[in-house]
């Protein structure tokens, strides 16, 4: 990340994850060590995208990946395809620039230098100062040369997609009429016209039980059955027998020596901040900044510099005298950090000026960065690398073993991994085995199988996997209609009561004409009246779920017609308008403001995802090392 704040991390190097994710280059590959010689990944068009620039980018989202999930980031990064996602952002990004290079745009140094200058990050009182811009590109690894390199193509990728949505405008009407959509509420009374209700009053016969029988015979169809024997194998089954060399330990403890068996360096600060936007006068922030200087004099003269926080700072950690705990150099903007990592312990900043505000900063203790060292890292790599052999030995055995069991028996495969034979009940696809659960995912796969063919059904490691033979068969057949008339009793019983759910529901509506009516009709049925409000577009009705039906007739209700009925699946609500209402009209500019941002950016996207799939149809991108891309 070419600035600790993170503001080069949202051009082109960071947008390449889901809004920046973050690794080692550890994932399913191990560590890439390359070598002098280029190596290219891909070519869009003649351009090449070079794998180490694909490290790079990967190596960063990975390690911010890893930030916000440190006990599964391989699992998440697989889950996100996240080597698909950073090669992707890469070759949307080159054909970009290969499309605003042929219309003829382009970058001057004048734009590259005010795009510099006028980034926060370099400016120390509001005013670029080139010693900060080194300091922090050095910090970062970077020089000047290929930061600004770097930058004049982001520019001119910027510069491109500015004339592909140029021409971008969202009319009032649009947004007007977008803003009654998804601010109008509506709140109602309704009325459950239950079909409980008539329970008791409806009966059943064997003439409806026998139509209901020949129109829903697929509902009393039995599937077919099977038993099957089966073993459980699990990483935790098979560590017992992966080695782990001890020349392995030690390589995993040197590639990652400086990443994950290094704790770094930690201060812990409170500050003192006058907390103002980018938009504040010139003339101002001067103001600021002489109160800032007072109250600075004030803490190096002695002063508490709780109390002082406590009495002048602007954020919530006044109440605890500015104390913001500890954090490690990455947690906080790059201005805040680089002043507060070159203070010792006890020291008091210069005022530091971030997209915040000013701060002044007062270290209260440094805890020094500290290496583990092998021998107490060992158990632990160990133990990892034995689970992850333990995971790639499982992944073999699951092309394998079902061929063996078949050739060789199930008992004679078992018994090489110390695993146990069950032998389960019968089961279709609505049963449940006490060891693996529902039978629905299993079910799926051996519906078509035959007696003694092998298989696994996937779960994940831990869990383990299920390798299995099938037993026993039982065809599929239709239950008699003997067999299954206590059920189509309370069938038919089920579909007459809503009948007369629904009949009792229209008539009702055609009555109602007063909300006495409508309290009446409740009293009359003991029927619970309840309330709710919602907009046309919320997916979810506020106590009663999903109801499009509902929904609709809600929004037909005004004035003039107060009442109305919705039926959706046999279910039926009456209901009585109680009010319509929007936001308060010194909210609307704003949320309208918002809406009107929101329909704009959607536009824009939909025209630059419209130019990358003709880009894509006329420039090749071709694959040179597809393994590298792969998720794991």
């Amino acid at each position: 990340m070419i600035i600790g704040m993170r503001e080069f991390a949202q051009s082109w190097v960071m947008k390449i994850v889901l809004g920046g994710i973050v690794v080692t280059f550890i994932g399913a590959f191990g560590v890439v060590r390359l070598s002098a010689t280029k190596q290219v990944l891909a070519k869009v068009g003649s351009d090449e995208i070079l794998l180490l620039d694909y490290n790079r980018q990967y190596q960063r989202a990975l390690d911010d990946l890893r930030q916000r999930f440190p006990e599964n980031t391989d699992t998440v990064a697989n889950q996100l395809n996240l080597r698909g996602q950073v090669f992707d952002r890469l070759v949307r990004r080159n054909l970009f620039l290969r499309a605003a290079r042929a219309a003829g745009l382009m970058v001057t140094d004048e734009e590259v230098s005010d795009a510099v200058t006028n980034r926060p990050h370099f400016q120390v009182v509001g005013r670029f100062d080139f010693a900060t811009y080194q300091a922090i590109l050095r910090q970062n690894g970077l020089t000047p040369e290929s930061f600004e390199e770097g930058l004049r193509e982001d520019l001119l990728v910027e510069k491109y997609q500015r004339t592909l949505v140029a021409g971008v405008v969202i009319s009032q009407p649009e947004i007007d009429l977008r803003y009654r959509i998804e601010n109008e509420r509506v709140e109602v009374e309704f009325i459950y016209v239950d079909p409980e209700w008539f329970r008791g009053k409806v009966r059943s016969d064997r003439e409806a039980e026998k139509a209901y029988y020949d129109e829903h015979k697929a509902e009393f169809n039995q599937p077919a059955q099977f038993k099957i024997r089966y073993f459980i194998l699990s990483t935790g089954g098979l560590e017992g027998a992966v080695k782990v060399p001890a020349r392995a330990i030690g390589r995993y403890y040197e590639r990652n020596r400086e990443t994950e068996f290094t704790t770094p360096k930690k201060v812990r600060a409170s500050h003192i901040l006058k907390q103002f936007s980018q938009d504040t006068s010139p003339e101002q922030v001067a103001q600021y900044q002489l109160e800032l200087e007072k109250i600075l004099a004030k803490a190096r003269a002695g002063e508490s510099f709780a109390v002082l926080a406590k009495k002048h700072s602007d954020d919530f950690t006044k109440d605890r005298g500015g104390d913001l705990g500890e954090f490690q150099r990455e947690d906080m903007l790059a201005e805040f950090s680089n002043a507060a990592f070159a203070l010792k312990e006890g020291e008091i900043s210069n005022i530091v000026r971030t997209a915040f505000g000013f701060h002044i900063i007062k270290v209260t203790r440094v805890v020094p960065a500290r290496q583990i060292s092998f021998g107490e890292a060992r158990p632990r790599i160990e133990e990892n690398l034995r689970v992850q052999r333990a995971e790639r030995k499982l992944t073999l055995e699951l092309e394998r073993l079902p061929f063996r069991i078949e050739s060789e028996g199930i008992e004679t495969v078992a018994a090489e991994f110390s695993a146990g034979v069950e032998t389960s009940g019968w089961f279709d696809g609505a049963a449940t085995l006490s060891d693996l659960g529902s039978t629905g995912p299993l079910y799926s796969q051996v519906r078509n199988l035959e007696v003694l063919t092998a298989g696994v059904l996937r779960r994940n490691p831990v869990q383990g996997h299920v390798f299995y033979q099938i037993l026993e068969k039982k065809e599929a057949f239709l239950r008699p209609f003997e067999g299954v008339r206590p059920r189509l009793t309370e069938r038919v019983r089920e579909e007459r009561r809503s009948t007369e759910a629904l009949k009792t529901a229209r008539a009702a509506y055609q009555e109602i004409k007063s909300l006495k009516d409508f309290m009446a009709f409740a009293g009359r049925h003991g029927a619970k009246r309840e309330t709710t409000a919602f907009t046309s577009v919320e997916r979810v009705v506020p106590n009663l779920g999903i109801n499009r039906e509902f929904q609709t007739a809600g929004f037909q209700l005004s004035e003039e017609k107060r009442f109305g009925l919705s039926i959706q699946d046999k279910t039926a609500h009456l209901l009585s308008l109680k009010k319509r209402f929007s936001p308060p009209k010194e909210e609307e500019a704003q949320i309208k403001a918002r809406i009107a941002a929101r329909l704009e950016s959607g536009w824009r996207q939909y025209l630059i995802g419209k130019e990358i799939e003709r880009l894509k149809e006329t420039i090749k991108v071709e694959v040179l090392a597809p393994e590298f891309i792969a998720s794991s």
